[in-house]
Parts: C-alpha cells; structure tokens; sequence
C-alpha cells in the first residue's frame, strides 16, 4: 500500500516536470538536430534560408545560426501540435 502511494506520488512529479520544463526539452532536442544539421550540411541550409527569408529579414544567416534557429522554430512549433489520429475502416 506504501509504496503504491509512492509511486502515484512520483508519476505525478514526473508528470509536472514534464509540462513544466517541456519547452526546455523541444529547445534542446531542436538545438541539437540543428547542430547535427550545421554539421552534415550547414553550408546548403543557410543558402535556403537566405534566398527564402532575404526579404523578410534583414539579417543574413550563416551555418552558426543553424542551431538556434531550429531550436527555435522546434519550440514555437511544439506549442501547435496537433493530436489526431487516423484509423482505417475495413
């Protein structure tokens, strides 16, 4: 009985951590995949980025903005998931 109690107690911890530090966990995972991204092709990336997003912004990205930039598109985009399923009907 003791240790039923214990274990609701830390899955809802765990739960809490969760939603509190999840924007934390989308900016790392997206820092990270950004960085993987600089590093395989870094140089073709920042070319999109330029020619796409030149007349928006005024600044000019290089591969070193690869990283937080995806961390912050990954975290802005965290916040619009869309939960849906999809099913088959036989």
């Amino acid at each position: 009985m003791k240790q039923e109690i214990i274990s609701v107690i830390i899955a809802a911890i765990l739960v809490a951590v969760i939603l509190i530090f999840g924007g934390a966990i989308y900016f790392g995972m997206g820092y990270i995949g950004g960085w993987l991204l600089k590093c395989i092709v870094g140089q073709p990336v920042t070319e999109g980025l330029n020619m796409v997003l030149s007349n928006i912004t005024q600044h000019t990205f290089t591969p070193d903005d690869i990283p937080i930039f995806c961390a912050i598109m990954t975290t802005i985009s965290g916040f619009f998931k869309q939960y849906t399923s999809t099913s088959k009907e036989k």
